[in-house]
Order: C-alpha cells, then sequence, then structure tokens
C-alpha cells in the first residue's frame, strides 16, 4: 500500500516543479493505483486475515485508509524536502530538519516513551547501546544522502528507488537464505 506514495508525488511534482511525464509514467502510477485497489479489495473479502497473526485485523479497511493517509503524508513531506533542496541550500535544509526535528522529535519520546526509555537505561546492556548507535549511524547516512540524491534527481526517483529496495531485498533473502 505504499506504493501510493509514487502517484502522490507525481501530481505535486507536476503541480509544483512543471515536471514532465509520459504516458509510461502515467501508466505506471495507474498500476500502482490499480494494484491499491486490488489490496483494498482483498483485505475486505478475506477479512485482512494474516497467516502471520493469530488474530484476524479488526478493522482492515481502517487499516489501509491510515496506510494511504501515510504514504500520502510521505509523499507530501519527499516533495516539501525536494522543494527546499532545490530552491535553498542543502546545508540550510539539514541544519533546520536536525534542529526541529531533534526539538519536536525529543518532545513526542518524552510524552510517549517515557517508561521506556527509563527501563532502557536501567536495564540497557553494551549491546544494546551498540544497537541504537548503529541505527542511528543509518539514519545520519540516510538523512544526509536523501538531499543530495533529491539535489541530483526528484522525489519520484527516490520513491521509486525506495519500493524496488523491497525487491532487491527479498532476492537477496531468497538466494542467501533460501
Amino acid at each position: 500500500l505504499d506504493c501510493f506514495s509514487i502517484p502522490v508525488v507525481m501530481f505535486i511534482s507536476w503541480r509544483l516543479f512543471r515536471a514532465q511525464f509520459r504516458r509510461v509514467h502515467f501508466g505506471g502510477a495507474f498500476l500502482c493505483i490499480l494494484g491499491l485497489g486490488l489490496l483494498v479489495m482483498s483485505d475486505s473479502l478475506v477479512g485482512g486475515s494474516n497467516q502471520s497473526s493469530e488474530e484476524p485485523a479488526q478493522n482492515p479497511f481502517l487499516g489501509d485508509v491510515l496506510v494511504m493517509i501515510g504514504a500520502t503524508l510521505y509523499g507530501i513531506s519527499n516533495t516539501g524536502q525536494e522543494y527546499m533542496v532545490k530552491e535553498r541550500d542543502r546545508v540550510e535544509f539539514l541544519a533546520h530538519l536536525g534542529s526541529f526535528g531533534a526539538l519536536i522529535g525529543g518532545i513526542q519520546m518524552g510524552i510517549t516513551e517515557h517508561n521506556e526509555i527509563h527501563n532502557f537505561f536501567v536495564n540497557a546492556s553494551l549491546l544494546n547501546f551498540a544497537y541504537l548507535l548503529g541505527f542511528n549511524c543509518c539514519l545520519l547516512g540516510m538523512y544526509i544522502l536523501v538531499p543530495i540524491l533529491l539535489e541530483l534527481s526528484s522525489a519520484t526517483f527516490m520513491n521509486l528507488s525506495l519500493l524496488t529496495a523491497d525487491f532487491y531485498s527479498l532476492a537477496v533473502a531468497i538466494f542467501l537464505f533460501n
């Protein structure tokens, strides 16, 4: 369902940046929306049951709508990032992202996760801190490289690249882990 971000990014890029798309691009966006419709219909007919969980979903349609809202917001965010990187300076973008992201994320984390933070520091081992450090290093790399990618290409290209990563991870998992 996260493929819905591609038509959203295409539409916003077309309106905001006057991006030119060919028929094959619109055909791909149509396939995304068609696949999305089939997934939503499948969830409605099957009842959202998942083989990995024991209980079926209570309201699969609501879950699908929430995923589409999230994909829409993600597409808006990526297009906004592209606008900031192309119209302003990359360093200014990263400075604002880091400053406001740390402030807003810290407030959200303090409100919603304060018990988990306390338990983490009370019960944490060195390995847990290593995992946290590794995760943060990966995020740092992503947040530094995404503006470069957006400066050189577009938010549409980035969303397509992120979705093809699912395919590549599946192929690697099949070949490495059978």
